[in-house]
């Protein structure tokens, strides 16, 4: 009797000891905007997925998103009520916010939102993070906005004019702002029209019937002037289809998807270090004990076809520059067609290798797979 009281008592205590290990760790993600809304909803999967990779634990993601943002009347009172009513019964392990907005709203109402659990601001620029309290850990980038008309005119040096896509949400006026600021004193060179009084309908018309010597600069476009919100990248893509312009972004999230490219942001790289620090809290760190300096802009990256379609010559990249998504020289009497399994194949201007991806992100060098080529008799 007191043999088996004894293997009872020690399954007991193993089945107890189990449970407590494998209990998930939960995080808070609060998007700025929306969970769809580019480029934030690039930032947010890969870190999803560098959570689950980095993290030893299992992870327990829950998401809610400050749609106030996309309005200057948002009544976020409410948003800081629903937060309280959702997550009062359940224990956060780590709260995480995703853009500028979120992380101004947190930290603006800090003691009426779980104040105790740890927080991470991540992905969010610089200029744009002073307010965070020293106890709480953050993950900034480096925008560096004056340097975008500063590599347009160093590719294409003829440039007259150059229009800037930006919608008229909060946080696309601030940086509206900023950009105003910023270019003022190149104004006596170039032509900059801004696209913030105009609907998605009135930028397309614009944009079709650019004056030559023009570049455009694909800022944001989460809500514009007639007020219909834009989500994913449904506005970009809109975009290129009829521009008779370069476009430019210092968002990778839009790097394949018609713009010509520059120094940019890498989302890849700003995410592993997120995850990476949101696991050190959650291993026991505490938030204001991680430092982590702002991530600078990539090492400049263009995309082959843009290049050609606008008789870019590589020879005004600048130094150190990758040229992707390039297919190779069809002979006089071959087509050759890239085969695109998930994002269009690459090639490195350096090495002159191409390659391609089948299952994940195709500028990631983790996962290059050789250049799948289909041909055909001309």
């Amino acid at each position: 009797m007191i043999t088996r009281v004894f293997f009872s008592s020690i399954v007991l205590l193993l089945a107890m000891t189990g449970a407590a290990i494998s209990q998930p760790k939960r995080v808070l993600i609060v998007h700025s905007v929306g969970r769809d809304f580019s480029p934030w909803d690039y930032y947010a999967r890969k870190i999803r997925e560098e959570l689950r990779l980095q993290s030893k634990d299992p992870i327990d993601i829950f998401e809610a998103s400050l749609s106030t943002a996309r309005f200057p009347d948002g009544n976020e009172d409410a948003f800081v009520d629903y937060l309280n009513a959702v997550f009062s019964e359940r224990k956060l392990d780590l709260i995480m916010t995703i853009g500028g907005p979120a992380a101004r709203f947190f930290q603006q109402n800090r003691q009426r939102i779980f104040p105790s659990i740890p927080t991470l601001y991540a992905a969010l620029a610089q200029r744009m993070s002073s307010n965070a309290p020293a106890t709480d850990a953050m993950v900034s980038v480096t925008v560096d906005v004056l340097s975008t008309l500063d590599q347009i005119l160093k590719l294409v040096p003829e440039t007259t004019m150059v229009f800037i896509v930006i919608g008229r949400s909060p946080i696309e006026k601030l940086w509206l702002e900023e950009m105003r600021k910023l270019f003022q004193p190149l104004t006596s060179r170039v032509d900059i029209t801004y696209s913030n009084e105009l609907s998605l309908e009135e930028i397309l018309k614009q944009v079709a019937i650019l004056p030559p010597r023009s570049f455009i600069v694909y800022g944001q476009m989460l809500v514009d002037a007639a007020g219909v919100v834009h989500e994913g990248n449904r506005a970009i893509d809109r975009i290129h289809a009829v521009a008779n312009a370069p476009i430019f972004s210092e968002q990778d999230a839009f790097f394949g998807r018609g713009i010509v490219g520059g120094r940019m942001t890498n989302i890849s790289d700003v995410s592993q270090r997120t995850a990476a620090v949101a696991v050190r809290i959650l291993s026991g760190e505490l938030p204001g004990s991680i430092k982590t300096p702002p991530i600078p802009a990539a090492s400049p990256r263009y995309d082959w076809r843009e290049l050609k379609r606008w008789n870019i010559s590589e020879s005004q990249l600048p130094p150190g520059s990758e040229v992707f998504f390039a297919c190779p020289a069809s002979g006089s009497n071959i087509n050759y067609s890239c085969r695109l399994l998930w994002r269009p194949f690459c090639c490195r201007r350096a090495s002159l290798h191409c390659c391609s991806s089948s299952g994940g992100d195709a500028l990631s060098p983790r996962r290059r797979r050789p250049v799948a080529v289909r041909r055909s008799s001309v």
